[in-house]
């Protein structure tokens, strides 16, 4: 018998002269399997057959391997698999805000459900009770939240949709909440320049205090650096995590700019400097006078370095640190300083310090700065997101578009 030997797993084609037969033989499972033809061409379509009914059988078992995988796992189980293979791959605060969503608001609800046996309209009538019962802190979950929450679940059923789990993603054809947009703060300019007076002086410190304390080193540091901070947050928008995320070697004093390279966050596993929200770097162009602060603080900050060997260490060369170099615990500096300051400035308790950011923006805006400039100042994503944003804030539109047209003299000189 002579024949021609193929890849393994290819089988292989032998002519047997004695029997005047064309045979294919193949080893699958430990079993061999013959088929014959006396003309080869006829035994290639009888291996082809063969081949499609052996995908077929393995196809069938592997579906029934889904199904009883898909009856045995809980929502509750398999969020706990998704999240363990997904935290490699996204930011440690998407982690958090995932984690957080499953453990108050997901599990408690349809944790024990079959994974296939979840319904559109199961999830829809969970989106509708949370948006009418009180959430876990007594109090009602805003639009923006229950969106959050949809958008958790409808990720993790993704997820197993490609995982070949479930064939659809129930979460698909739920709706998402509408409510009213919360409407931005903004300080007119008079309001910034009070506010930055106020840090300057630094005696809001004692504001609402009946007797003044003795301040050491430490402290006046403290107002110094946050005083600093305040002028390049009004002076550049950037966000909170950004801001105090600076390095020195992210600024450039002599060519008037900085580059925004991370964000600087508070997670479940602790401080972390991860990449901003974008995930692109991006430059700033500062102003003369934010440099001519920013130069003034540096000067300040090595000598208080200097006069404090041993005890500061700013090992990470940042821009703003505790008064011993570690990095700004922003709540306590919110609560500390912030608060006062506002009061001190006559600033609403209720404008935050991320409504600085939209001040910035906002400034820019009516001054007549093009919106792509002022979208990348920002790291928008896109100039959409700046203009859905501040459209309505900046007030007069339509009364420039008038104007521009009657300038025009679109009809001649009639």
């Amino acid at each position: 018998m002579s024949g021609v030997r193929r890849p393994k797993g290819e089988g292989s084609y032998e002519y047997d002269e004695k029997q005047q037969r064309w045979i294919w033989k193949i080893y699958l499972n430990k079993r061999k399997y013959y088929l014959t033809s006396k003309k080869k061409s006829l035994l290639r379509d009888k291996v082809e057959q063969f081949k499609k009914k052996v995908v077929q059988k393995v196809q069938e078992k592997n579906q029934k391997k889904v199904i009883q995988e898909n009856l045995n796992t809980t929502v509750e189980m398999w969020s706990q698999r998704w999240l363990k293979a997904a935290k490699p791959t996204i930011k440690i605060r998407t982690y958090d805000y995932y984690k957080r969503f499953l453990r108050l608001y997901i599990i408690p609800s349809i944790g024990q459900e079959p994974l296939g046996e979840v319904t559109t309209i199961m999830l829809q009538e969970l989106l509708n009770k949370l948006a009418t019962n009180k959430g876990v802190q007594g109090e009602y979950l805003s639009p923006g939240t229950i969106n959050g929450i949809r958008r958790t679940m409808s990720v993790m059923f993704s997820y197993a949709v490609n995982s070949g789990i479930i064939s659809f993603n129930p979460v698909k054809n739920t709706k998402t909440l509408r409510g009213k947009r919360s409407e931005i703060m903004v300080l007119d300019l008079s309001q910034v320049r009070q506010l930055i007076r106020t840090a300057a002086i630094g005696d809001y410190i004692y504001h609402g205090v009946k007797q003044q304390y003795d301040e050491n080193i430490g402290m006046v540091y403290l107002r110094r650096c946050y005083y600093c901070a305040l002028v390049v947050e009004i002076g550049s928008g950037l966000r909170q995590g950004e801001l105090f995320g600076l390095r020195w070697s992210d600024v450039d004093l002599t060519n008037s700019k900085l580059t925004v390279r991370r964000n600087m966050q508070y997670s479940s596993e602790g401080l972390v400097f991860d990449t901003p929200k974008t995930d692109k770097e991006r430059v700033v162009s500062l102003d003369e006078k934010t440099i001519k602060v920013l130069k003034e603080w540096q000067k300040y900050q090595n000598s208080y370095k200097n006069n404090l060997v041993g005890i500061y260490n700013n090992e990470q060369g940042l821009l703003f640190t505790n008064s011993f170099g570690k990095p700004v615990d922003v709540s306590n500096y919110i609560n500390g300083h912030w608060k006062k300051l506002k009061k001190a400035a006559g600033i609403p308790d209720d404008f935050r310090w991320y409504d600085l950011r939209h001040t910035h923006a906002t400034l820019l805006l009516l001054a007549g700065v093009p919106i792509k400039a002022v979208s990348e100042r920002l790291g928008h994503s896109t100039v959409t997101q700046t203009v859905n944003t501040y459209y309505n804030l900046i007030p007069g539109l339509q009364e420039q578009a008038v104007n521009a047209l009657e300038t025009m003299n679109i009809l001649g000189n009639e």
